[in-house]
């Protein structure tokens, strides 16, 4: 049986009420106060209001929020031909293998650190620091097996 991590039931119970509860009832407050929103400002202004509180958090979201997330998306363009070396390097041969196959070797690494005792938060920093130079490792043995290195 895994060891309790009190960390990880906080925050799978603030989840859950969040998700159940909190989510729905602020889309019925919503709904409960759009129809004398609408009727007070009128459809024009209602609608721009709306694409300005709405709107710009989406923007921002997608052009800053998205863009620091996407980091492994980032990587790949950086290490494409134009800025690569004539030879390419480790990193450029493997970096489309590595964004495969990622998944699979964290996934892997996760079970087998599974029966580590401690905090959420130090799982966390000991998968990403086992699993950063093992996919790279993982991709780079894959794409020796002969053939490979035509699909990745």
């Amino acid at each position: 049986m895994a060891p309790h991590d009190d960390s990880a039931t906080a925050l799978d119970v603030f989840l859950a009420l969040n998700q159940a509860y909190f989510m729905g009832f602020f889309f019925l407050i919503a709904g409960y106060f759009t129809p004398g929103a609408l009727d007070r400002k009128g459809a024009g202004r209602f609608a721009r209001d709306r694409l300005v509180r709405l709107g710009i958090p989406l923007l921002l979201f997608v052009i800053v929020v998205r863009a620091v997330v996407d980091i492994p998306g980032w990587l790949l363009v950086l290490f494409r031909e134009p800025f690569a070396a004539p030879r390419p390097s480790f990193l450029t041969a493997n970096a489309f293998a590595v964004s495969v196959l990622h998944a699979l070797v964290l996934i892997a690494l996760g079970v087998a650190l599974s029966g580590l005792v401690a905090p959420a938060i130090v799982k966390a920093v000991v998968l990403g620091a086992i699993g950063l130079p093992l996919c790279w490792a993982f991709a780079a043995a894959v794409r020796a097996l002969p053939g490979a290195k035509k699909v990745l």
